[in-house]
């Protein structure tokens, strides 16, 4: 405690450098005796970068790290006042967010994709695929509209777990005979929707493969009646992405 009155106040035990594995102690964040101001300025500095130590009433938000090893930090300081409301001091929330926030990603992540495939959903979908579009006047496109003719007979006479096996199945196929510029989804439970780089569909005739489409497990072998439809996108046509998907549905 200094003449101004400043607290630290942190909520874990725990914290890691910008360095991913080296760890720092709560009482190593704090100094070597905890009520070593310097060092606790110090320390938080090195974490967080600059720091106002002398203004109240802000917050600031620090991201650590990339990919798995990202530490989020919420950094808050308040203004500390007595029962008549007077200013005795203030004190320096450092809170870390983490989980909060990976937690929220994944919440994000499992509306936007599918549980079983982890494709992209219908309505997120349909929004990639216009920004797209709207972006990318250089690359021809076509729409694909993927069917399972025969998914509620798999699932009558098979059961779940082998026709959940088949839509994975099918969602290894288009990600195996896709390039990077293409974006897929899952429609619905039988059908997926694929936006297609022209180019590199001409190159990549499917036909056969589509023909003679085999479910494999142990032994339990399916053929898989597929329908699929291509509509071709024309530069001049007005961006409809529903419209587009039940034209190459008809095809």
């Amino acid at each position: 405690l200094k003449e101004r009155g400043i607290y630290t106040c942190v909520d874990m035990t725990t914290y890691r450098r910008l360095k991913p594995g080296d760890g720092v102690k709560y009482a190593e964040l704090l100094g070597d005796t905890g009520n070593n101001y310097e060092d606790v300025k110090t320390n938080l500095t090195f974490l967080f970068g600059d720091i106002d130590f002398n203004l109240t009433g802000w917050s600031k938000k620090i991201t650590l790290g990339l990919g798995e090893e990202t530490q989020y930090t919420s950094l808050e300081m308040r203004t500390v006042v007595d029962e008549n409301g007077k200013n005795t001091g203030s004190y320096l929330s450092v809170r870390d967010t983490t989980e909060e926030q990976n937690e929220l990603r994944r919440e994000m992540h499992k509306s936007t994709h599918d549980d079983l495939t982890d494709f992209y959903t219908k309505e997120y979908l349909y929004e990639h695929i216009e920004k797209r579009l709207k972006n990318d006047n250089k690359t021809d496109y076509m729409i694909g509209y993927l069917e399972i003719a025969n998914y509620k007979l798999i699932k009558d006479i098979f059961g779940s777990s082998f026709s959940d096996l088949t839509i994975k199945a099918i969602a290894d196929f288009i990600q195996e005979g896709t390039n990077p510029k293409s974006i897929y989804g899952r429609l619905s439970d039988d059908s997926f929707g694929i936006l297609i780089d022209k180019e590199d569909f001409m190159s990549k005739p499917v036909d056969e493969k589509i023909s003679n489409f085999v479910v494999r497990d142990n032994n339990v072998e399916h053929h898989i009646l597929i329908h699929y439809g291509i509509y071709d996108l024309t530069a001049d046509e007005e961006i409809d992405v529903p419209s587009f998907f039940n034209s190459a549905h008809l095809a």
